[in-house]
């Protein structure tokens, strides 16, 4: 439920292979545990992550903070529909091996990665103001439709079991 703020961008490597960009989110969908064993595959956790240390910021602009919130935003969505999936698997009483989590997990992971590709290009990395404004409103939209599958426990939670 927390809006990332300049302080969630860590890292002092500010060029790599991102020379042009004002910021840079590392945000990516984990799987907690790591360990996928089948007993355990209904406790599996799906969560989107933003890794500070490998996020970072030239410019403090509140458009640039705002394409990053978006990014984000773009993670939870695909967070959201992991755990859709699963729920339609429990649902079905059918289970799923932990060879097939991993499966759906990097098909899931793929298109999200072509999500957030889309959306940098769309937006011209947060430049296009209207298109970042039409792409806002659609990353809103998804989460509200995917508003059923919120996580609803706080890693702090998760990290101390």
């Amino acid at each position: 439920n927390r809006k990332i703020t300049w302080n969630d961008f860590k890292s002092q490597n500010k060029v790599h292979s991102y020379e042009q960009a004002s910021a840079v989110m590392a945000p990516g969908l984990i799987a907690y545990p790591k360990n996928i064993v089948a007993s355990k595959i209904k406790e599996v956790k799906i969560i989107a992550t933003v890794n500070k240390n490998q996020s970072w910021y030239k410019i403090k602009e509140d458009y640039i903070l705002n394409h990053e919130q978006m990014h984000f935003n773009i993670t939870e969505i695909y967070a959201r529909k992991f755990r859709k999936e699963l729920a339609k698997i429990e649902e079905s009483g059918n289970k799923i091996s932990p060879n097939a989590f991993l499966l759906l997990f990097n098909k899931i992971d793929e298109e999200h990665w072509n999500f957030q590709s889309q959306y940098e290009d769309e937006t011209q990395r947060g430049t296009n103001f209207n298109q970042q404004k039409i792409w806002n409103e659609k990353i809103q939209k998804l989460l509200n439709e995917l508003d059923d599958f919120k996580l609803d426990v706080k890693i702090e939670e998760l990290l101390d079991n």
